[in-house]
C-alpha cells in the first residue's frame, strides 16, 4: 500500500511525477507481495484496497495504471523469486520486511 500511495498521490509540496518518470524510461513496476514463507500473495487486491492517508493529496490509483502490472501465476513467481530471496537473506537483508527490487525493462532486458 505504501507503493500505491507513493505512485498515486502528491505527498510533498509539489506534484508527484514518479509514475510519469517511470513510464518515460519504459519500465513497469510489478509489486510481488511476498510473505515470510516466500509465498506470493494477491498484490492486485492489496493495491485496489489502498486508500489515501493523511497528507496524500490528489490520490488516484489511475495515475500509476500505465506503470503497474500485477504478478500472474503465483507458483511461477515463487519459483522465480526463491533464489533472489535466499540471496538477500544470506546477505543479512530481510526482503519481506524491507522489500526487494528487480529491475527489468518492458522489453525484458535487465538494465
Amino acid at each position: 500500500q505504501t507503493l500505491a500511495r507513493s505512485l498515486s498521490a502528491d505527498q510533498r509540496a509539489d506534484e508527484n511525477t514518479l509514475a510519469a518518470q517511470i513510464d518515460a524510461v519504459d519500465l513497469v513496476v510489478v509489486p510481488a507481495l511476498v510473505d515470510a514463507s516466500g509465498a506470493v500473495n494477491d498484490a492486485g487486491a492489496c493495491w485496489r484496497s489502498t486508500t489515501a492517508d493523511e497528507g496524500d493529496r490528489n490520490f488516484d490509483l489511475e495515475r500509476s495504471a500505465n506503470v503497474i502490472a500485477f504478478p500472474r501465476g503465483a507458483q511461477a513467481w515463487e519459483t522465480y523469486l526463491k533464489q533472489e530471496l535466499e540471496t538477500a537473506r544470506s546477505q543479512g537483508f530481510d526482503p519481506v520486511e524491507k522489500g526487494l527490487v528487480i529491475v527489468v525493462k518492458k522489453n525484458g532486458r535487465v538494465p
